[in-house]
This record gives C-alpha cells, sequence and structure tokens, in this order.
C-alpha cells in the first residue's frame, strides 16, 4: 500500500493556515487507496494545533535549526535529509522539493510572480531566493495547483519550464470550513448615511494599510462612521474616530464584523486569491476592492472598484457605494459563488486526481 506525504511546514501566514486546515480536515476525510498520509506540519501555530480524525492521518512535527531562510534553502534542494517522504507528495508551502516522487504543488505565494510580471511582488532577498529556488526545482513539480486565473497568468510568465510542460491547474476554493453564515439580502443599518467598513488583514506592506494614513488627511466622518481594520492599535496611533485598529479576531469576532458591515474594504495589491472576496460575497455584503486582475477575476462586475494607489479614488468608490445603497441597491454574488468548488473534499480530491 502506498504512503502519501504533505509538505506543509513553511506555511504560517493565517489566510494560507486557514487553507491548508480546511485542505487537511478534507483529505482526513477522504476514503483513499493509501495505506498513512504523513503531514509535515510546523511545531507551532494553527497547523501544528489540527489533530487528525482518523489512524491513517499522522501529524508530524518539524522544528527548524538555524536561521529560517538557510533551513529553507537545504530543505527544498535536500528533502530527503530532513523528511521521510512516501510514494506520493502534495507540496501545500509553493516551493518544489528536489526529490524523484510524483509531486503536486499548491502555489498560494504572489510573491513567487517576477517582478517584471507583477510590479507589486517583493524585490527582497527573501523572495528573490524563493523564486530562484521554485525555477531550480521546478522541473520536479508535476502539477502546480493555483487558485485563480490571474495568478495562473503570472507564474506562466515567470516560470518557462511549467508552461512548455502544461502544468499549471486553476482549482477554486470555498471559504474556510469554519466560516458558515446565513447570506444577507440588504443593508443592516438602513437609517445610517455614514458606512461601516470592514478589512481583515495582517500588517504585511502588500495589504496596502498605507492608502489609510493617506485617507487620515481628509475629512472622512460624514462619509464613514467606521473603518475596522484588524491592525494593533499602534499602527495608527493618532487615528481618528471613524478609523478602528481592533487586532486580531478570533473566527466569531470576524465573522461578527461582516455582519455589521455595509461592506469590505480590500485594497491589497497582491494577491493569489483574495480570500476575504470570497468570505463577503459567501455573507452577500458589497465589496470596494482594488482595481487588480486578482480581485476583477473573482469579483467581476459586481464590485466597486478604486485605484489601490490613490485615496482619493478610494474615497470615490466610498461616495459610490453610499450613494448606491441609498438608492436600493445590493450585490447578487450568486453567479460569481456558482463557479466555486461546492465543498474541500471536493478540492482535495482534485489534488489527489493529479498523482494517479
Amino acid at each position: 500500500m502506498a504512503i502519501l506525504t504533505i509538505h506543509a511546514t513553511n506555511v504560517t501566514g493565517l489566510g494560507a493556515c486557514q487553507v491548508v486546515v480546511s485542505l487537511l480536515e478534507a483529505f482526513d476525510s477522504l476514503e483513499t487507496s493509501y495505506e498513512r498520509i504523513d503531514c509535515y506540519v510546523p511545531e507551532e501555530g494553527l497547523l501544528a494545533a489540527y489533530l487528525p480524525t482518523t489512524d491513517k492521518f499522522k501529524m508530524i512535527s518539524f522544528r527548524r535549526r538555524g536561521p529560517k531562510a538557510l533551513s529553507r534553502l537545504l530543505e527544498c534542494i535536500f528533502p530527503s535529509i530532513f523528511f521521510d517522504i512516501g510514494d506520493d507528495l502534495i507540496v501545500l508551502g509553493d516551493v518544489p522539493l528536489r526529490i524523484d516522487r510524483k509531486q503536486v504543488v499548491l502555489v498560494h505565494q504572489p510573491h513567487l510572480q517576477s517582478p517584471r510580471v507583477n510590479r507589486w511582488t517583493g524585490r527582497t532577498a527573501r523572495f528573490r531566493l524563493m523564486r530562484a529556488l521554485t525555477r531550480l526545482n521546478g522541473p520536479y513539480a508535476n502539477c502546480v495547483i493555483v487558485q485563480t486565473n490571474a495568478m495562473a497568468v503570472g507564474l506562466r510568465r515567470t516560470f518557462p519550464d511549467w508552461v512548455n510542460r502544461d502544468c499549471i491547474k486553476v482549482i477554486g476554493q470555498p471559504p474556510p470550513s469554519w466560516f458558515t453564515v446565513s447570506t444577507r439580502t440588504s443593508r443592516i443599518r438602513q437609517n445610517s448615511r455614514g458606512l461601516r467598513l470592514f478589512y481583515p488583514a495582517a500588517g504585511y506592506a502588500h495589504k496596502n494599510h498605507s492608502i489609510f494614513a493617506e485617507l487620515q488627511s481628509r475629512d472622512m466622518s460624514e462619509l464613514i462612521d467606521q473603518l475596522i481594520l484588524t491592525l494593533p492599535g499602534t499602527r495608527f496611533p493618532d487615528a481618528p474616530d471613524w478609523l478602528s485598529c481592533v487586532g486580531e479576531l478570533s473566527h466569531a469576532e470576524c465573522i461578527s464584523e461582516y455582519e455589521k458591515a455595509d461592506a469590505l474594504i480590500f485594497p491589497s495589491v497582491l494577491e493569489s486569491y483574495g480570500l476575504p472576496l470570497i468570505e463577503a460575497m459567501i455573507i452577500g455584503i458589497p465589496i470596494l476592492a482594488a482595481d487588480l486582475p486578482y480581485a476583477r477575476v473573482l469579483c467581476g462586475d459586481e464590485a466597486i472598484y478604486f485605484d489601490p494607489a490613490s485615496s482619493e479614488s478610494l474615497a470615490e468608490s466610498c461616495e459610490t457605494l453610499r450613494s448606491r445603497l441609498e438608492q436600493g441597491w445590493w450585490p447578487d454574488w450568486s453567479p460569481r459563488l456558482a463557479s466555486l468548488p461546492k465543498t474541500w473534499k471536493v478540492v482535495a480530491q482534485s489534488f489527489l486526481d493529479e498523482l494517479m
């Protein structure tokens, strides 16, 4: 009987962890022909806390020693030294491993796109190393899975080998498994002219929170009642009353903010997917999004778009939203959601099909 290895030691970001936990739950519950599934995860964090429900699914904590960048480099080039890899391999941490196994790789790191392809991607040594490793190990990936066509286009223009072998496959995703809500069909705060907006994102540079610093120079008090950011209060210590930094939220608190919001605001300049966009669609609320391909491919014409480099454009999009709401408009996300996989089991099975 064959053994499947899942490699997820480099998955640490909150959004990526939510995706991977949902995948692990699906793999754990699927009936497969594998005798055992070994899953390598970081020794701390959300993935480390996952408890399998079946005996055949084995979680293996991996502890790095020494500098993370050096350890990561060695793990990718000499994986057999660090991991006992089975017959088939699924890599959930972006960079293929240099090993002769049938290998499926999930790429959800948008910085793997070359800056020549996407001007928003990082040019630091860390991301240059990641792209170089991917170029070196790329031939070992039998299938590269991405979540949107926009990401697929960026990777095809960055890694010609994957184009030549036609190995990039687009598989969308449902919201995280914990995200279950009833869909709204109208505004809750009917008598308020000011907007309540929500932006759930960590403080990475590409999340573009700097646009809110520029927005503070404008008098937004009549237009925005409350803009909720999931950042520590120290990020904007002199923020006006309409801007609130509430820190990291629990799952229940996050859903509560979505349900109170008039809209999701999403100025991020770089995404492989944009999970909050899907979450907002599931809840049924309007979306103000950066006018970039990743958002267009998910939201179509139903979102209200703005230039992510312009606080003036962002303010204008808020005015547009308020005007539409006052006229009784509400978005219909059902056509966009219909194209997504219905369950995480469907997604997990798609990974396994690529290993057949």
